[in-house]
């Protein structure tokens, strides 16, 4: 059984479970009795790591069936016809999505690839969000896209403005050309996966996905140090299942991500990292960090790619859009 249909048996359990038990009635009640913020966040975590370890017993479980000799024979026969033997040429660069930005497409070599993953991380105010509507309002008349939203971003009037000030007067019908997706916890994140796919099947013309932000909703529910494993496995699961969709479907796909501050020696400097770790560091083709200058000035910076040199360009942010 795959893993996204072991996250389909599980979830589908739990949800007859919770019907079946009336819990919704009796988790409001023992919600309502907490009182204290730090006991509401002892409980949650406590429910979700007792949520957490079902699944992976589910996992285990399901490995656990049978010996690992013919776990590994039903792997082959299940997925050795599926892999494809092609010659180098065929993966040449297939081309980039314009971003809008002189600055930020000289920096990627033209745009955000085709069929790859690029991630924009920095600290709030550095212009993620806005990169993003500014592809959109670039890309929008010839190609439908697709805007996952996990932080309640996403603006309809911004880029109608993005798109007026570029000389778009028919922005109303182009708005019909963005899918959009808001979800609400990391469960939604992993089950979008299959919406995606759906809506690519569906609409042949969408050629970029932008999620807004990428680890936002793990982090925000998997915290502590007993569900950092689990959070950092479901991440890479994520991550490469859009390599997959990137790769299959011939899309771009952007994604912004959050940062956190950690030392770089006892008593050091602080250094600006992406949340996600190694995760994100192996699991990404291009990224590019972001940071505010002085005088309103940016910088943004590609850390680690696949197929770009190390470079960096300064842009500014205006009504208009980013330079």
């Amino acid at each position: 059984m795959s893993t996204l249909n072991l996250f389909k048996k599980y979830f589908d359990e739990q949800k007859e479970e919770k019907q079946s038990k009336k819990e919704g009635k009796s988790q409001k009640k023992e919600i309502l009795k907490v009182s204290k913020q730090s006991e509401l966040d002892a409980f949650l975590q406590s429910r979700l790591q007792d949520d957490l370890g079902k699944f992976q017993r589910l996992v285990e479980e399901e490995i656990n069936e049978q010996n690992l000799k013919e776990f590994i024979e039903e792997i082959i026969v299940e997925k050795a016809e599926s892999i494809e033997v092609v010659t180098a040429d065929s993966l040449q660069k297939e081309g980039n999505i314009p971003t809008g930005s002189i600055n930020f497409d000289s920096l990627l070599g033209g745009g955000i690839s085709i069929s790859k993953l690029t991630e924009f991380f920095g600290s709030s105010g550095v212009g993620k969000t806005q990169l993003l509507f500014q592809i959109i309002a670039k890309n929008v008349q010839e190609h439908e896209i697709i805007f996952v939203d996990t932080e309640s971003t996403f603006s309809p009037s911004r880029i109608t403005q993005l798109l007026e000030y570029h000389g778009e007067n028919s922005s109303e019908g182009l708005l019909k050309r963005i899918h959009y997706l808001r979800l609400n916890d990391f469960k939604e994140q992993i089950a979008s996966l299959k919406v995606i796919e759906g809506l690519l099947r569906k609409k042949p013309n969408v050629r970029i996905i932008l999620i807004d932000s990428l680890t936002n909703l793990f982090r925000s529910r998997l915290w502590g140090k007993d569900l950092i494993m689990i959070r950092q496995q479901l991440l890479n699961y994520y991550i490469s299942e859009l390599r997959n969709i990137a790769e299959n479907y011939k899309v771009a796909i952007a994604v912004t991500n959050q940062v956190l501050s950690s030392p770089t020696e006892e008593n050091g400097p602080w250094e600006m990292k992406a949340v996600g770790g190694n995760i994100i560091q192996h699991g990404i083709q291009t990224r590019v960090m972001m940071q505010k200058r002085q005088n309103e000035k940016f910088i943004a910076k590609i850390i680690s790619s696949s197929h770009l040199h190390p470079n960096s360009v300064e842009y500014t942010i205006t009504k208009i859009g980013i330079d």
